[in-house]
């Protein structure tokens, strides 16, 4: 799934947050708060024009593509290029992490979950 990833940016950028950022470009406070909470489904390309000729970015520095469970992308497929390190270890890089006994039980709890899961109707 796609989503915006302008609040962060405009924090790596040094503003407070994403809404004061674009509210300093002059964008009314609720679409400013908006975008950069991640509530909107739909963006008009003339906005995200206007973002990335104000902040001097390209919309791949806007977006950010977070892969659910259905969206399973063969590895070096284009949208993964836009996915964003929230600064969370991946769940293989905690298992490297385990000692063997307790990639046992890791792996035992995943089977629960995944039980768990296919028992909901």
């Amino acid at each position: 799934m796609l989503t915006l990833y302008i609040n962060e940016f405009l924090r790596k950028k040094g503003y407070k947050s994403g809404a004061w950022g674009l509210r300093k470009i002059g964008m009314p406070t609720s679409a400013a708060y908006k975008l950069s909470a991640n509530k909107v489904k739909v963006i008009k390309l003339d906005h995200l024009e206007y973002i990335c000729t104000v902040f001097d970015c390209t919309p791949n520095d806007l977006l950010n593509y977070q892969p659910d469970q259905k969206d399973l992308l063969e590895p070096g497929h284009s949208l993964l290029s836009i996915q964003k390190d929230d600064g969370r270890p991946t769940p293989l890089e905690l298992l490297k992490q385990l000692k063997p006994e307790e990639i046992d039980q890791a792996g035992l709890m995943l089977e629960a979950l995944i039980k768990k899961r296919d028992l909901k109707p």
